[in-house]
């Protein structure tokens, strides 16, 4: 009956250290991660990486360049 307390004592130590290493790593997955709104994706756009890249830097990150140099 013991060995198998022990046992159980130790898988949920594992069960648990398992959950903290894939809640960090969920984390990290997210740090690279850009979540944007509200801005339309175009349908005939033949690159569509390409095309949302562009009206990104157009509708968003140019702006805010100018407006810092400003």
């Amino acid at each position: 009956m013991a060995s198998q307390e022990t046992a159980i004592s130790t898988l949920e130590k594992e069960v648990k250290k398992l959950k903290e290493l894939t809640n960090d790593r969920e984390q990290q997955s997210r740090e690279n991660v850009i979540r944007l709104f509200n801005l339309s994706e175009d349908d005939n756009a033949a690159d569509q990486g390409k095309a949302l890249a562009n009206r990104v830097y157009d509708r968003i990150l140019k702006p805010v360049m100018v407006a810092a140099k400003a």
